[in-house]
């Protein structure tokens, strides 16, 4: 080999060098926004299941307070039905006492009406 092609051979193995200087400046560049990367996805699927928990509890919450109205409901419909027999009752007991009224002021006049005749 030639001086010349010696020269030749060296900057074509400097260029070569370069290029995988290149490429090697590439690849760590494309590892730390790959590590960047990871580091943003783990962060983000944290944050995520953090408000995953956070929606089950509020669903979790939002079905027991569903459920309490619920109960509640049904209490109050037990109540009213109550206050309804109730007030059946006192209707009732209301049209005895009018019907031992009628009763009594009949037998009353009709005790009357015989003292009436004894004078």
């Amino acid at each position: 080999m030639t001086k010349v092609e010696l020269e030749l051979r060296v900057e074509e193995l400097e260029k070569q060098l370069e290029e995988k200087e290149k490429e090697v400046s590439l690849l760590k560049d494309a590892k730390t926004q790959n590590k960047t990367y990871v580091e943003e996805i783990y962060h983000k699927n944290k944050e995520m299941n953090k408000l995953k928990q956070s929606l089950d509890q509020k669903v979790k919450s939002s079905n027991e307070l569903g459920s309490k109205f619920n109960e509640l409901a049904a209490l109050f419909d037990e109540y009213m039905k109550t206050f309804e027999d109730n007030i059946n009752i006192n209707e009732l007991f209301l049209r005895n006492i009018k019907r031992a009224r009628e009763l009594m002021n009949i037998k009353i006049t009709a005790f009357n009406g015989r003292e009436g005749e004894k004078e």
